[in-house]
């Protein structure tokens, strides 16, 4: 694992090459004044509330608890982070998180590469993306249904050709991609 500084960032280089942005991170001072703003203050209480008081991982309600950035987005304030990027963990879960983030990336990188044409991978990344963002899910319960949907290839195919169907996702991309073509081609 590499680890390089900007001025206002931390990049932490994994094995298979996949940079993980920790912003803010040169400068703690500053990033810990960010974390002192109301609006940091009151968004972590919405977070806090929306996740139970509980930490998501292990479960425990008597540990300190912290709000965790799933990941960084350049150039964006802590408060103004969307909801979905922002989940409730104890200190000592919190501290799991960030050490075992860039492993637990680089081996499901090797995983994926290892198994999957990338249009398998688009089209999974869309399945995930057009997820009900509403719908409260135990994460055990998505873990097993994955298992089992990826463990099979017939199973795997069959699940995506399902979802190509109802969703077809690359269609809007094709419909625009078309559009233009015919639009370049047309005389002036």
């Amino acid at each position: 694992m590499l680890v390089f500084f900007s001025r206002r960032s931390r990049w932490i280089l994994g094995n298979s090459g996949i940079a993980t942005y920790h912003p803010f991170m040169a400068d703690e001072s500053t990033y810990s004044n960010r974390l002192r703003d109301p609006r940091w203050q009151k968004k972590r209480l919405q977070i806090f509330d929306r996740d139970g008081w509980s930490c998501q991982r292990c479960h425990s309600t008597k540990e300190t608890l912290h709000v965790h950035h799933r990941r960084y987005l350049a150039d964006r304030e802590p408060w103004d982070y969307p909801d979905k990027l922002l989940v409730t963990l104890c200190e000592f879960c919190h501290q799991r998180e960030y050490d075992e983030m860039p492993q637990a990336l680089d081996e499901l990188r090797r995983a994926v590469q290892d198994a999957w044409l990338s249009i398998d991978i688009f089209l999974f990344t869309a399945a995930f993306s057009s997820a009900d963002e509403g719908l409260d899910v135990d994460s055990s319960l998505i873990q097993s249904l994955l298992l089992a949907i990826l463990s099979d290839p017939y199973v795997r195919r069959a699940s995506l050709s399902a979802y190509i169907e109802r969703f077809n996702p690359i269609e809007p991309l094709l419909s625009r991609l078309r559009a233009q073509i015919n639009s370049d081609s047309q005389p002036c």
